[in-house]
């Protein structure tokens, strides 16, 4: 198996943080800017007409992805459908690819974190029609639970990297995944066994590509924030 992790287009709640340096005023799930949509359509031109940087004995155009998942934050389904239109491959919302923390609020006086609910299974519906769901969601919101404690998202890595396996270990799927730069570190300690080397950080841009091959039993990072797709001014 082959993966490939995308992060995001540029959303409303990063082009905060670069104005100010803060994330007061950020909200529970922000959409994408128009620099972080110009990255999507970019990134799903190049998946589709440029090879993978690696495969210099492979000169066909295309990446040659055969899935393709997405995170259920706003974001990320936004940056996951022009791929998917793209490369005429289905889009699959995979919940358990979301951001650290999951949906939520934080109150500025008390720094409680207010849960929100999430979009709705008729929401997605009306928004990104040709999304698959999987079918635990609901009218309720895809979230509606606590905010995910610090000490779980290494077990949801975990379990990421699990079912990953259970859906494509010893195969040659080639699978993309849209997620997020706080989730991306959880998962790559997990890959790599760095649990417990805290505060271990690795940076990704919007619309980063990071490739993974897992084969033999071998699990190993080919390249790590892959950018040379977007133009200078589109690096964010």
């Amino acid at each position: 198996m082959r993966l490939y992790i995308i992060r995001h287009g540029q959303s409303q709640n990063n082009a905060l943080y670069v104005r100010t340096g803060s994330d007061r005023d950020r909200v529970d799930d922000p959409r994408l800017t128009e620099i972080g949509l110009r990255q999507a359509e970019v990134t799903a031109t190049y998946l589709a007409d440029s090879n993978d940087p690696v495969d210099v004995k492979d000169p066909s155009p295309g990446y040659k992805l055969t899935h393709l998942y997405t995170s259920l934050m706003h974001r990320a389904v936004s940056t996951g459908m022009p791929i998917a239109h793209k490369l005429g491959l289905p889009l699959h919302g995979w919940k358990d690819w979301h951001e650290n923390g999951g949906i939520y609020q934080q109150d500025s006086t008390s720094g409680e974190y207010l849960v929100r609910p999430g979009m709705a299974k008729s929401d997605f519906h009306k928004e990104f029609p040709e999304l698959i769901l999987e079918d635990s969601i609901d009218e309720h919101g895809w979230w509606n639970r606590p905010y995910e404690a610090e000490e779980s998202r290494p077990v949801r890595a975990r379990r990421v990297l699990q079912e990953l396996f259970a859906r494509h270990g010893g195969s040659d799927d080639r699978v993309a995944v849209v997620s997020h730069g706080g989730f991306f570190n959880q998962f790559m300690a997990a890959v790599l066994g760095l649990e417990q080397m805290h505060p271990v950080w690795f940076h990704t841009y919007n619309c980063a590509i990071t490739r993974f091959d897992f084969a033999r039993g071998d699990h190993g990072v080919v390249f790590l924030n892959h950018v040379s797709h977007l133009p200078k001014d589109m690096i964010t």
